[in-house]
C-alpha cells in the first residue's frame, strides 16, 4: 500500500485573480457545471466570480459585512446552475443568499451567539428532486432549509431540545445523505448524518445517527461514494465499529452503510477530496497534494501543489496565492488527465483529441454515441450527454486523449 506509483503527469493551467480589493477569506465552485468557474469572497466583503476560461469577471457583488479569518473566514456554497451564493463568517452571525442574476442580497442568513465563536455554520445547497435547497443553521442546534428560488421554508428553524452545535455540513455526492461535523457538552466533538429527503418529509427535526466521536470538531467528512466516507482520526483496535478519535494522526474510511471501518491511512490529515477513483489530502502548510487510488489502495504520484479547493463537476483542483497573501494573484487549477479507468480504442482516442480545442455540446453528443457503441462507462456517457455547459478542459475529453488502449 506505501509504493508510489507515477501516472501520467498533472497538468496545470494558470489564469488571474483580480477585483478583490483585500485578500481571499474563501471561495467555492460557481456551479454544478463542468466549467472552472469560482465564488472568491475578499476580507472586505466582496463577491466576486471568476472563470479560468475567459478573462475578467462574470460577477461582482460588495457584501454590506466583511470577513475575520481568525474565525473561519468565509464559508460559500453555491446553487446548482450558479445563480445562487450563499456566503457567511465561518463562526460569527452574519451572511446572505445572493440572486447573482439581479446582483443583490434576497435573504439575509443569521443566526444566535450561543457559542458560535467555537461553532462552524453548518451551510449547504443541494440538488435534490429537480430543485435546490439551501440549508443553514439557524441556532446552535436548529437548522432551516428552503427552496430556490422561491426561498419556501421547506423544514426546521423552530425551538428544539436537541443538545446538539451543527457543525459544517458535507452532503453526499447525490445530496441525500448529509454529514454534519459538530459537538456537544463538555464539549466533545460528534459526527453525525441525515437523510435530507425524510427531514424534508417530516418538517420538524432532522433524525440524526452518529458516526464517530472526537476530541475536535467542524472538519468534514470527504464522501468517496453514497457509501463511504474518509475522516480525520486514529484506527483503535476496540470493538466499537465508530470509535472514540482521540487524536488527529490519520484518515480513516468508513462505511456508513454497513457501519464498518474500511482502512486506515496513517500519517495522513488534512482538507480531503474524492474525484471518484482517487482521494487527495492536502494539509495547511503543505507544498504538495497527495493522492491516493481507492481501486489499488496504492500511493500515486503527488500533486506539486497545495490545492485550497475540489470543482466536483470539472474534476480541477484550485491553488491560489492570494488565500495567504495579497489582494490578487495567479490561481492555478490543476487535473489528472488519465482519471478515467476504462479502456479506450484508437478511434475514441482520436474522437476526444479532436475536441480538445473546441468543446461543444453537438460534438460531446457524438462522443457519447461513440462511447456508448463501444460499451464505454456510463459515467462518461452522462457527461457528455448532461444538457449543461462545459469548460474548455472537460474532463471526459481530457480522459480519453490520454488514454492508452490498454487502459489508464
Amino acid at each position: 500500500m506505501s509504493q508510489l506509483q507515477s501516472p501520467s503527469a498533472w497538468r496545470t493551467r494558470e489564469f488571474e485573480l483580480e477585483g478583490l480589493g483585500s485578500p481571499v477569506a474563501g471561495a467555492c465552485p460557481a456551479s454544478a457545471f463542468d466549467q472552472p468557474q469560482w465564488y472568491f469572497a475578499s476580507r472586505e466583503g466582496r463577491l466576486v466570480g471568476i472563470d479560468a476560461d475567459l478573462p475578467g469577471r462574470f460577477f461582482e457583488h460588495q457584501l454590506p459585512f466583511a470577513f475575520d479569518v481568525e474565525r473561519g473566514g468565509a464559508e460559500l456554497a453555491a446553487s446548482h446552475d450558479g445563480r445562487f451564493v450563499a456566503v457567511v463568517q465561518g463562526r460569527g452571525l452574519q451572511g446572505a443568499l445572493v440572486d447573482t442574476r439581479l446582483g443583490t442580497i434576497v435573504k439575509p442568513l443569521v443566526r444566535s451567539d450561543y457559542h458560535a465563536n467555537v461553532s462552524g455554520w453548518a451551510l449547504a445547497i443541494v440538488r435534490r428532486a429537480d430543485r435546490d435547497v439551501l440549508i443553514h443553521a439557524t441556532a446552535w442546534n436548529e437548522l432551516a432549509a428552503f427552496a430556490l428560488p422561491s426561498l419556501e421554508k421547506l423544514s426546521g428553524g423552530g425551538e428544539t431540545s436537541r443538545d446538539y452545535f451543527f457543525g459544517i455540513l458535507s452532503p453526499s455526492p447525490s445530496g441525500r445523505s448529509i454529514i454534519t461535523s459538530g459537538w456537544v457538552w463538555h464539549p466533545l466533538g460528534v459526527m453525525q448524518r441525515f437523510d435530507l429527503d425524510a427531514w424534508l418529509e417530516s418538517g420538524t427535526e432532522p433524525a440524526l445517527s452518529s458516526l464517530t466521536q472526537a476530541e475536535w470538531w467542524d472538519d468534514g467528512a470527504c464522501w468517496l461514494d453514497e457509501e463511504r466516507v474518509a475522516v480525520i482520526g486514529t484506527e483503535r483496535d476496540d470493538d466499537d465499529a465508530f470509535p472514540f478519535f482521540s487524536r488527529q494522526e490519520g484518515t480513516v474510511i468508513l462505511n456508513v452503510a454497513t457501519q464498518t471501518r474500511e482502512l486506515y491511512l496513517p500519517g495522513v490529515v488534512g482538507g480531503m477530496a474524492c474525484d471518484g477513483s482517487t482521494l487527495f489530502v492536502y494539509g495547511a502548510g503543505e507544498t504538495t497534494t497527495r493522492a491516493f487510488s481507492l481501486k489499488d489502495r496504492t500511493w500515486l504520484e503527488p500533486l506539486p501543489l497545495q490545492i485550497h479547493h475540489w470543482h466536483p463537476s470539472a474534476k480541477v483542483a484550485l491553488a491560489c496565492e492570494a488565500f495567504n497573501a495579497g489582494t490578487s494573484g495567479l490561481c492555478t487549477l490543476a487535473w489528472r488527465p488519465n482519471a478515467v479507468d476504462s479502456a479506450v480504442s484508437a478511434v475514441l482516442r482520436a474522437k476526444a483529441a479532436g475536441l480538445r480545442q473546441q468543446v461543444t455540446p453537438e460534438a460531446l453528443l457524438v462522443l457519447a454515441d461513440a462511447l456508448e457503441e463501444s460499451a464505454g462507462a456510463r459515467e462518461l456517457i452522462s457527461h457528455c450527454r448532461a444538457g449543461e455547459p462545459h469548460g474548455r478542459d472537460c474532463w471526459v475529453v481530457e480522459a480519453l486523449s490520454a488514454a492508452t488502449s490498454k487502459g489508464v
